[in-house]
Protein backbone atom coordinates (compact mmCIF):
# COMPACT_ATOMS: atom_id res chain seq x y z
CA UNK A 1 0.00 0.00 0.00
CA UNK A 2 1.25 3.47 -0.96
CA UNK A 3 4.60 2.15 -2.23
CA UNK A 4 6.58 3.28 -5.25
CA UNK A 5 9.32 2.00 -7.52
CA UNK A 6 12.01 4.52 -8.37
CA UNK A 7 15.35 4.37 -10.19
CA UNK A 8 15.97 1.03 -11.86
CA UNK A 9 19.31 -0.77 -12.24
CA UNK A 10 20.04 -3.98 -14.13
CA UNK A 11 22.84 -6.50 -14.64
CA UNK A 12 23.34 -9.77 -16.48
CA UNK A 13 25.88 -12.45 -15.56
CA UNK A 14 26.20 -16.23 -15.89
CA UNK A 15 22.70 -16.65 -17.35
CA UNK A 16 20.92 -14.58 -14.69
CA UNK A 17 19.32 -11.16 -15.24
CA UNK A 18 19.18 -8.97 -12.14
CA UNK A 19 16.62 -6.18 -11.92
CA UNK A 20 17.05 -3.78 -9.00
CA UNK A 21 14.98 -0.75 -8.09
CA UNK A 22 14.66 1.88 -5.39
CA UNK A 23 11.62 1.24 -3.23
CA UNK A 24 9.91 3.77 -0.99
CA UNK A 25 6.61 4.97 0.44
CA UNK A 26 4.83 8.25 -0.23
CA UNK A 27 6.62 8.77 -3.55
CA UNK A 28 9.87 10.21 -2.16
CA UNK A 29 8.07 12.29 0.45
CA UNK A 30 9.04 10.12 3.42
CA UNK A 31 11.76 11.34 5.77
CA UNK A 32 10.88 15.01 5.15
CA UNK A 33 11.42 14.66 1.42
CA UNK A 34 14.65 12.73 1.90
CA UNK A 35 13.30 9.60 0.25
CA UNK A 36 14.07 6.73 2.64
CA UNK A 37 14.82 4.38 -0.25
CA UNK A 38 15.69 0.71 0.01
CA UNK A 39 16.94 -1.42 -2.91
CA UNK A 40 14.74 -4.35 -4.00
CA UNK A 41 16.01 -7.21 -6.14
CA UNK A 42 14.38 -9.48 -8.76
CA UNK A 43 16.08 -12.21 -10.84
CA UNK A 44 15.14 -14.28 -13.87
CA UNK A 45 16.83 -16.77 -16.19
CA UNK A 46 14.19 -16.75 -18.95
CA UNK A 47 12.39 -13.35 -18.64
CA UNK A 48 9.16 -15.26 -17.92
CA UNK A 49 9.50 -16.49 -14.35
CA UNK A 50 10.84 -14.05 -11.77
CA UNK A 51 12.13 -14.56 -8.23
CA UNK A 52 11.91 -11.83 -5.62
CA UNK A 53 15.18 -11.93 -3.71
CA UNK A 54 15.92 -10.35 -0.31
CA UNK A 55 16.46 -6.58 -0.45
CA UNK A 56 20.08 -5.72 -1.16
CA UNK A 57 19.88 -2.49 0.86
CA UNK A 58 17.16 -2.19 3.48
CA UNK A 59 16.12 0.54 5.90
CA UNK A 60 17.88 -0.35 9.16
CA UNK A 61 18.56 3.04 10.75
CA UNK A 62 16.78 6.38 10.73
CA UNK A 63 19.33 8.08 8.46
CA UNK A 64 19.24 5.33 5.78
CA UNK A 65 18.30 6.29 2.23
CA UNK A 66 19.97 4.47 -0.66
CA UNK A 67 20.91 6.05 -3.94
CA UNK A 68 21.28 4.46 -7.34
CA UNK A 69 24.33 2.43 -8.38
CA UNK A 70 25.36 -0.61 -10.41
CA UNK A 71 25.92 -4.32 -9.92
CA UNK A 72 29.08 -5.85 -11.36
CA UNK A 73 31.19 -9.03 -11.15
CA UNK A 74 34.88 -8.62 -10.37
CA UNK A 75 37.54 -11.18 -9.48
CA UNK A 76 35.06 -13.91 -8.58
CA UNK A 77 32.60 -11.84 -6.53
CA UNK A 78 29.43 -9.86 -7.13
CA UNK A 79 29.36 -6.24 -6.04
CA UNK A 80 26.63 -3.68 -5.73
CA UNK A 81 27.92 -0.12 -5.56
CA UNK A 82 25.42 2.51 -4.53
CA UNK A 83 25.10 5.91 -2.91
CA UNK A 84 23.85 6.90 0.49
CA UNK A 85 21.85 10.14 0.35
CA UNK A 86 22.73 10.86 3.96
CA UNK A 87 23.15 14.60 3.47
CA UNK A 88 19.40 14.83 2.88
CA UNK A 89 18.87 13.90 6.52
CA UNK A 90 21.94 15.00 8.50
CA UNK A 91 24.36 17.96 8.17
CA UNK A 92 27.26 17.47 5.77
CA UNK A 93 29.86 17.95 8.50
CA UNK A 94 28.50 14.86 10.26
CA UNK A 95 28.98 12.60 7.22
CA UNK A 96 31.89 10.51 5.98
CA UNK A 97 32.01 12.56 2.76
CA UNK A 98 33.68 15.24 4.84
CA UNK A 99 36.69 12.97 5.47
CA UNK A 100 37.07 12.34 1.73
CA UNK A 101 36.82 16.02 0.85
CA UNK A 102 39.49 16.78 3.44
CA UNK A 103 42.02 14.53 1.70
CA UNK A 104 44.69 16.81 0.13
CA UNK A 105 44.31 15.36 -3.39
CA UNK A 106 40.58 14.63 -3.26
CA UNK A 107 39.88 16.32 -6.61
CA UNK A 108 42.22 13.89 -8.37
CA UNK A 109 42.88 10.93 -6.04
CA UNK A 110 40.67 9.42 -3.35
CA UNK A 111 41.51 6.84 -0.74
CA UNK A 112 38.45 4.96 0.57
CA UNK A 113 37.59 5.59 4.21
CA UNK A 114 37.04 2.55 6.43
CA UNK A 115 33.83 2.39 8.49
CA UNK A 116 35.83 2.04 11.69
CA UNK A 117 37.18 5.54 11.08
CA UNK A 118 33.62 6.85 10.79
CA UNK A 119 32.71 5.24 14.10
CA UNK A 120 35.77 6.79 15.70
CA UNK A 121 34.80 10.24 14.40
CA UNK A 122 31.07 9.67 15.11
CA UNK A 123 30.19 10.25 11.45
CA UNK A 124 27.46 8.74 9.27
CA UNK A 125 28.20 6.75 6.09
CA UNK A 126 27.46 8.79 2.96
CA UNK A 127 28.41 9.00 -0.70
CA UNK A 128 29.56 5.87 -2.56
CA UNK A 129 29.38 2.59 -0.63
CA UNK A 130 29.22 -1.06 -1.65
CA UNK A 131 28.05 -4.55 -0.76
CA UNK A 132 29.65 -7.85 -1.79
CA UNK A 133 28.27 -11.34 -2.48
CA UNK A 134 29.49 -14.80 -3.42
CA UNK A 135 26.26 -15.81 -5.18
CA UNK A 136 24.70 -12.56 -6.43
CA UNK A 137 21.78 -12.90 -4.00
CA UNK A 138 23.03 -12.68 -0.42
CA UNK A 139 24.99 -9.47 0.07
CA UNK A 140 26.98 -8.16 3.02
CA UNK A 141 28.05 -4.59 3.65
CA UNK A 142 31.56 -3.63 2.50
CA UNK A 143 34.06 -1.92 4.76
CA UNK A 144 34.58 1.44 3.04
CA UNK A 145 33.14 4.62 1.65
CA UNK A 146 35.07 4.80 -1.60
CA UNK A 147 33.93 8.13 -3.12
CA UNK A 148 31.67 11.13 -2.51
CA UNK A 149 29.43 10.32 -5.50
CA UNK A 150 25.88 9.55 -4.38
CA UNK A 151 25.01 7.75 -7.64
CA UNK A 152 28.21 5.81 -8.49
CA UNK A 153 28.07 3.82 -11.74
CA UNK A 154 30.93 1.30 -11.64
CA UNK A 155 31.91 -0.89 -14.60
CA UNK A 156 34.84 -3.06 -15.76
CA UNK A 157 37.18 -2.00 -18.56
CA UNK A 158 39.04 -4.22 -21.04
CA UNK A 159 41.87 -4.74 -18.54
CA UNK A 160 39.53 -5.93 -15.75
CA UNK A 161 40.03 -2.68 -13.85
CA UNK A 162 37.16 -0.70 -12.42
CA UNK A 163 36.04 2.61 -13.81
CA UNK A 164 33.33 4.79 -12.37
CA UNK A 165 31.29 7.61 -13.77
CA UNK A 166 30.67 9.78 -10.74
CA UNK A 167 27.10 11.04 -10.81
CA UNK A 168 25.25 13.29 -8.37
CA UNK A 169 27.60 15.28 -6.11
CA UNK A 170 30.56 14.45 -8.35
CA UNK A 171 31.67 14.16 -11.97
CA UNK A 172 34.36 12.62 -14.13
CA UNK A 173 35.67 9.15 -14.93
CA UNK A 174 37.55 7.52 -12.05
CA UNK A 175 39.61 4.30 -12.13
CA UNK A 176 40.77 1.77 -9.51
CA UNK A 177 42.26 -1.71 -9.30
CA UNK A 178 39.60 -2.75 -6.78
CA UNK A 179 36.65 -1.06 -5.17
CA UNK A 180 38.46 -0.42 -1.89
CA UNK A 181 41.78 0.70 -3.37
CA UNK A 182 42.74 4.22 -4.44
CA UNK A 183 40.46 5.88 -7.04
CA UNK A 184 42.23 8.13 -9.56
CA UNK A 185 40.57 10.69 -11.82
CA UNK A 186 41.20 9.90 -15.50
CA UNK A 187 42.06 13.35 -16.84
CA UNK A 188 42.23 12.05 -20.41
CA UNK A 189 38.63 10.80 -20.34
CA UNK A 190 36.51 13.87 -20.94
CA UNK A 191 33.04 14.00 -19.47
CA UNK A 192 30.59 14.83 -22.28
CA UNK A 193 28.88 18.19 -22.03
CA UNK A 194 25.59 19.12 -23.64
CA UNK A 195 23.66 22.35 -24.24
CA UNK A 196 20.65 20.39 -22.95
CA UNK A 197 22.32 20.40 -19.51
CA UNK A 198 21.12 16.90 -18.55
CA UNK A 199 21.08 15.65 -15.00
CA UNK A 200 24.13 13.61 -13.99
CA UNK A 201 21.92 11.03 -12.30
CA UNK A 202 22.42 7.32 -12.94
CA UNK A 203 25.00 7.25 -15.75
CA UNK A 204 24.80 4.06 -17.82
CA UNK A 205 27.70 3.16 -20.12
CA UNK A 206 27.65 0.27 -22.58
CA UNK A 207 28.98 -0.83 -25.97
CA UNK A 208 27.57 -2.64 -29.00
CA UNK A 209 29.15 -3.63 -32.32
CA UNK A 210 32.12 -1.29 -31.95
CA UNK A 211 30.16 1.73 -30.69
CA UNK A 212 30.22 3.04 -27.12
CA UNK A 213 27.20 4.72 -25.58
CA UNK A 214 26.37 6.83 -22.56
CA UNK A 215 22.87 7.61 -21.32
CA UNK A 216 22.39 9.79 -18.29
CA UNK A 217 19.55 11.31 -16.31
CA UNK A 218 16.38 12.19 -18.18
CA UNK A 219 17.69 13.54 -21.51
CA UNK A 220 21.42 12.86 -21.95
CA UNK A 221 22.53 10.52 -24.76
CA UNK A 222 25.98 10.25 -26.38
CA UNK A 223 27.78 7.78 -28.65
CA UNK A 224 31.21 7.37 -30.23
CA UNK A 225 32.10 6.69 -33.84
CA UNK A 226 32.70 3.03 -34.59
CA UNK A 227 35.83 1.91 -32.74
CA UNK A 228 36.21 5.48 -31.52
CA UNK A 229 36.70 6.98 -28.07
CA UNK A 230 35.25 10.49 -28.42
CA UNK A 231 31.60 10.80 -27.40
CA UNK A 232 29.26 12.88 -29.58
CA UNK A 233 26.05 14.44 -28.31
CA UNK A 234 23.22 12.86 -30.29
CA UNK A 235 20.37 13.99 -28.04
CA UNK A 236 20.94 17.56 -29.28
CA UNK A 237 19.98 16.29 -32.75
CA UNK A 238 16.75 14.80 -31.47
CA UNK A 239 17.87 11.18 -31.09
CA UNK A 240 17.58 9.22 -27.86
CA UNK A 241 16.56 5.81 -26.51
CA UNK A 242 14.36 6.91 -23.63
CA UNK A 243 10.92 6.23 -25.15
CA UNK A 244 9.15 7.52 -22.04
CA UNK A 245 11.55 5.96 -19.52
CA UNK A 246 13.20 7.98 -16.77
CA UNK A 247 16.88 7.47 -15.82
CA UNK A 248 17.14 4.17 -17.74
CA UNK A 249 20.09 1.80 -17.51
CA UNK A 250 21.31 -0.95 -19.84
CA UNK A 251 22.51 -4.54 -19.41
CA UNK A 252 23.91 -6.75 -22.18
CA UNK A 253 23.02 -10.45 -22.33
CA UNK A 254 25.28 -13.26 -23.53
CA UNK A 255 23.61 -13.23 -26.98
CA UNK A 256 24.51 -9.54 -27.44
CA UNK A 257 21.05 -8.19 -26.66
CA UNK A 258 20.69 -4.93 -24.78
CA UNK A 259 18.02 -4.75 -22.08
CA UNK A 260 16.86 -1.22 -21.25
CA UNK A 261 15.17 -0.73 -17.90
CA UNK A 262 13.79 2.37 -16.21
CA UNK A 263 10.76 3.82 -14.50
CA UNK A 264 7.80 5.71 -15.92
CA UNK A 265 5.88 8.59 -14.40
CA UNK A 266 2.58 7.72 -12.74
CA UNK A 267 -0.74 9.00 -14.01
Amino acid sequence: YNTWAGDVMNFYHDGVYHLLYLHDRHHHDSRWGGGAHSVRHLTTTDFKDWTEQPPIVDIEEEWNSAGTGTMFYHNGKYYFSHGFHTTRMVPYEKTGSRLIDEQPQSKERIMPVVYAKLQEEKLYPSGANYLVSEDGVNFTRGEHIFHISENPSVYLDEDNRLFMFGGYSSSGIWRADSIDSEWVLDKAAEVPQSPLDPSTECPSMFSLNGYKYLIMGFTGYWQTDKNGEVYHDVAINGFDVYDGLDVPMVAKTKDNRLILSGWVGSI
